[in-house]
């Protein structure tokens, strides 16, 4: 079997080369047949990787360990949805799974085809392909996920205990959809510059495919952070670690073109800047592959060196400099059809919103950089740590939900400064109330009260907007309200999701400054029978209780907790042993509410049964796990919409046609 797997993987590697040689030149030279069967081999190719990843998974569950890769992640006493997740626990493993999702998104592009790109289409498969051609010489020649021990053990070493999670199930394989997916933004870039479009059609596609990737990264990096929070018993959602970092900037970088894709089909500007981001987009994804998988940066989410760096540095180069190439020699193209609008308008507003995003990727690129930069400069690795990123990005991403509330009621074109403060005057009163009212009644710092104020300021204009639009639809048709949202969500799908998303990022905004200013904490060593208390909570230690199993020792403490006196329950933070493991692990106990978590961590233990505890309590976790899932639905709400329609010139005031809002 994994001689089949390996040899799909060959076949796939030279079907993808010709498949790339033959798309290219069949649409240079407009051979429609040649073109025809192009396309064709990526189905084939497909198909190939698909036949080879099923040959690696059924070596997970059938416990194939003649297989160096199923011996070394997986072991008999692991059920299957862990076992299924080992296929991307290892290098080899999340980079063949890496190539089949180029594959599956080549072929759902190839499907999901319009008229207005039929000649893009044929460059952007080529892309598309090389690129899998690419992962596909990784695996075959580099990290072959079927390369054979010459002795069989008779247990593999097992899952590492941190990643036996439902976290590993769902947020690497999201992430990589999202790394994946960027390919294709890339390749219709790229097609573009080829084919010397100016028009704005094509980027219904361009927009179509950067959805799909935002949505996924957006996924993967909330999916990240909340498994963090309870898995790794540190009390906190992210660390800033470079790896981190490598999966937050494409997210920023690829908003950002959302932005840009919106300005280009509605005003024909930022021409070079929608190419450049959707160029950087994709580069940034592979340089985040090549820090995951070298010894370059110190992070407990990298692999160990897996000798692809040259090769993923050589890539990432030619991914570089044929696009700038092609860039240049096409810049004449990539002038705005209009000149700049006046200050107050949508577009500049979106324009401040870009270049703070690019801004924002450039500070945390260098300073995750910042230990190469200075080893080069002679001064040895120094790290930039968390309270850096805390100072520097968290006030910029305030300034980005304050430009969110201001673009959400702010008109196209030219915008009265008092017509515009008189749409903002509601959100600025009871944003103002709260503040002071934040500050006066509570303990809290200015600077907190001020960050809560702000988001209750964008979170205003966005209900404003929305009564707007619903509003408008029922006086001008005679429907009810509820009929009237009805018809408004059905019509103005793309609008929606984005207040959505945005809503979202508000309330991920809410719950990062909650549980960032608000967090407090007690250590503390408890005798069986013995409480202690921590703001309105009261937890009482009642028992610490061990058992065993093959291949694990179980310690945990079993606490009665009561919130302002009346009784909420018990919990039960652990510590377990695993005996093939070095460290224990940590599994916390968390009591979540909308308004805070109580977070338990079992630290340690004596010989009389006393405990020690971490307790925290932290405010407003829960709605960052909340705004994450407003993201994904207001991504699917804007992805769903009919993409035919022509681009209209916006009215003064109205904000974008629905099918052009992000």
């Amino acid at each position: 079997m994994a001689d089949i797997g390996y040899i799909a993987l060959a076949l796939g590697f030279f079907v993808c080369i010709c498949s790339t040689i033959a798309l290219f030149w069949g649409q240079m030279r407009k051979d429609s047949k040649l073109t025809a069967s192009a396309q064709i081999g990526v189905f084939v190719v497909f198909g190939l990787v698909t036949l080879s990843a099923i040959v690696l998974i059924y070596a997970l569950i059938t416990h194939d360990f003649q297989l160096e890769y199923v011996a070394s992640y997986t072991s008999r006493d692991m059920s299957w949805p862990y076992l299924f997740s080992a296929f991307w626990a290892g290098n080899a493993g999340s980079l063949l799974l890496w190539g089949w999702l180029l594959t599956f998104f080549a072929v759902a592009m190839v499907l999901w085809r319009r008229k207005t790109t039929k000649e893009l289409l044929p460059y952007a498969s080529s892309v598309v392909m090389l690129t899998a051609a690419f992962f596909l010489l990784l695996l075959t020649f580099i990290v072959n996920p079927f390369a054979k021990l010459s002795v069989a053990p008779t247990d593999g070493n097992g899952l590492n205990p941190l990643l036996q999670n439902s976290g590993m199930i769902f947020h690497p394989p999201a992430l990589l959809a999202g790394f994946a997916a960027l390919a294709l933004p890339f390749a219709f870039a790229m097609a573009a510059l080829i084919a010397k479009r100016k028009d704005r059609d094509w980027l219904v596609d361009l927009r179509r495919w950067t959805l799909i990737a935002w949505i996924f990264l957006s996924v993967g990096n909330v999916l990240g952070a909340w498994w963090a929070y309870v898995e790794l018993g540190w009390g906190g959602y992210w660390g800033w670690d470079p790896v981190e970092n490598m999966s937050f900037i494409p997210w920023v970088v690829t908003t950002a073109l959302l932005h840009s894709i919106i300005l280009q089909r509605t005003k024909g500007e930022n021409r070079l800047w929608t190419i450049g981001l959707a160029i950087v987009a994709f580069n940034l994804a592979i340089l985040a592959t090549f820090i995951t998988r070298t010894d370059v940066l110190s992070s407990v989410h990298a692999f160990s060196n897996t000798g692809i760096g040259p090769a993923l540095l050589g890539f990432l180069g030619l991914c570089l400099i044929i696009p700038l190439v092609l860039l240049y020699s096409r810049r004449h193209l990539l002038k705005s059809d209009q000149t700049p609008g006046p200050t107050l308008s949508k577009e500049n507003g979106f324009q401040a919103i870009n270049i703070i995003f690019i801004a924002v990727s450039a500070i945390v690129l260098i300073a995750t950089l910042f230990p190469l930069i200075s080893q080069l400069a002679g001064g040895g690795k120094a790290n930039l740590g968390p309270s850096f990123y805390n100072i520097v990005v968290g006030p910029i991403f305030l300034v980005i939900i304050l430009l969110i509330g201001i673009c959400t009621l702010i008109g196209w074109r030219h915008e009265a400064a008092l017509t515009l403060l008189r749409r903002l005057s509601l959100p600025l009163i009871i944003s103002f109330i709260l503040g002071i009212t934040l500050a006066l009644a509570t303990s809290i710092a200015g600077w907190v009260a001020s960050s809560f104020a702000l988001c209750a300021f964008a979170a205003c204009t966005i209900f404003i907007e929305a009564y707007r639009m619903i509003k408008a639809r029922s006086q001008a048709r005679g429907e009810n309200p509820i009929k009237a949202l009805a018809g408004s969500l059905s019509g103005s799908r793309m609008r929606y999701g984005a207040m959505l998303i945005h809503l979202g990022i508000i309330l991920i905004a809410v719950g990062v400054i909650g549980s960032s200013a608000l967090t407090t904490q007690k250590d503390v060593s408890l005798s069986p029978g013995g409480s202690t208390t921590l703001n309105q909570y009261t937890l009482t230690y009642d028992d610490l209780q061990s058992r065993s199993t093959p291949s694990t020792y179980d310690v945990r403490a079993i606490l009665s907790v009561q919130n302002s006196g009346h009784i909420i329950g018990q919990l039960t933070p652990e510590k377990v042993f695993y005996l093939s493991y070095a460290q224990p692990v940590t599994k916390v106990a968390i009591h979540s509410t909308l308004r805070e978590d109580l977070y338990v961590i079992l630290a340690g233990w004596s010989n009389d049964n006393t405990a020690q505890f971490t307790i925290m309590v932290r405010p407003a976790v829960k709605w960052i796990w909340i705004g994450g899932g407003f993201l994904m639905l207001g991504g699917l709400i804007a992805l769903w919409t009919p993409g035919r329609a022509k681009p209209k010139t916006p009215g003064r005031g109205k904000g974008l046609p629905d099918q052009m809002d992000a």
